[in-house]
């Protein structure tokens, strides 16, 4: 009786284990995907900011007059 039942049922639980694994196998697509995702905008705005720097470095001068002038025209919040 039990072997009966189990011969029947046998088509069904393979075909769950085959739905769970599929679903599993995607859902780890999505995360891989979802963390490439983060790790490209986390390194486009670390070029970003790399940029404002390398540029706000070319436009430093020694001169204490323009440095002066640089500090009076900033904004109150910026440092």
């Amino acid at each position: 009786m039990t072997a009966l039942l189990l011969a029947k049922a046998a088509p069904y639980i393979a075909a769950m284990v085959a739905l769970i694994a599929a679903f599993l196998g995607l859902r780890s697509g999505i995360r891989k995907d979802a963390k490439r995702e983060a790790d490209l905008k986390s390194a486009e705005r670390y070029a970003k900011q790399r940029k404002a720097i390398d540029d706000a470095d070319s436009h430093s001068s020694d001169d204490p007059a323009i440095l002066r002038e640089l500090l009076k025209h900033r904004g109150p919040d910026t440092r």
